[in-house]
């Protein structure tokens, strides 16, 4: 079988003939092929005409493949044929592998994110509750504490039945807690946080008459000379303090 491109195998349906305007147009070379074809139309009487033999001369001087390709599969042999078939195999077969690869890529990356996105909202979530937990014991703690202020200011306000004093324990000093250190915040926080004005000042003016140390001194029983110093140098600090918050108040 011949290896090149048969003139009476390819043919094409034959053109009218171009005007003189476009026939000027077209390159030099591509008007031979014109005057070729035109040529070989008219001493053939058949639908078609044939290819321009610089063409085929082209084509033939080529790769060999390609030449049979352009020719047409009917112009290769069994073994030319089952080769082009085993490459186009072979081309499909490797786009389908890559497809799948990329595809695989693509529920990888999926996966990843949903992962990513499932961690995160968990940690979210252990997070909110964590947030929740901590106001819920704050909230306790503080209703606690309210309680116990409370409590230690009802039992400031009351009647002082001490007995015989032994410590500095023994004494409702205006702060809370009972052992929060005796100066100007925690007294002032212990009289006024959470009261009223009203019931703040009253608490002040029975701050200063039970720590006046000459009163102070006379209401009480000590259990010891060493216990009667250590309470009343703690008396005496408390009542300066009230004394301060007094004038402070007096000059808003």
């Amino acid at each position: 079988m011949s290896q090149g491109i048969k003139p009476s195998r390819l043919r094409f349906k034959a053109k009218a003939p171009r005007s003189p305007a476009e026939e000027a147009q077209l390159p030099p070379d591509l008007q031979e092929d014109e005057e070729e074809i035109l040529q070989a139309a008219s001493l053939d009487a058949g639908p078609s005409v044939a290819i321009p033999k610089r063409w085929l001369d082209a084509a033939r001087e080529g790769d060999g493949r390609r030449s049979k390709m352009a020719g047409g599969m009917h112009e290769m042999d069994e073994e030319e044929y089952a080769e082009f078939v085993r490459a186009g195999h072979h081309s499909r077969t490797g786009r389908g592998a890559e497809e799948r690869e990329e595809e695989e890529k693509e529920k990888s990356e999926k996966r990843e994110r949903e992962q990513r996105d499932s961690e995160a909202e968990a940690e979210n979530r252990r997070r909110r509750r964590r947030r929740r937990r901590r106001k819920r014991e704050e909230k306790t703690r503080a209703k606690e504490q309210e309680t116990n202020h409370t409590s230690s200011r009802q039992a400031f306000d009351g009647q002082w039945s001490l007995g015989v004093l032994s410590s500095v324990q023994d004494v409702p000093w205006p702060v809370h807690p009972p052992s929060s250190p005796l100066n100007r915040i925690n007294i002032d926080h212990f009289l006024f946080s959470g009261s009223s004005e009203s019931a703040g000042s009253r608490r002040l003016r029975t701050a200063l008459r039970r720590f006046h140390p000459d009163r102070f001194l006379q209401a009480h029983t000590f259990a010891s000379e060493q216990a009667k110093d250590e309470i009343l140098e703690k008396a005496k600090t408390v009542a300066q303090i009230l004394a301060d918050i007094v004038v402070d108040r007096r000059n808003q």
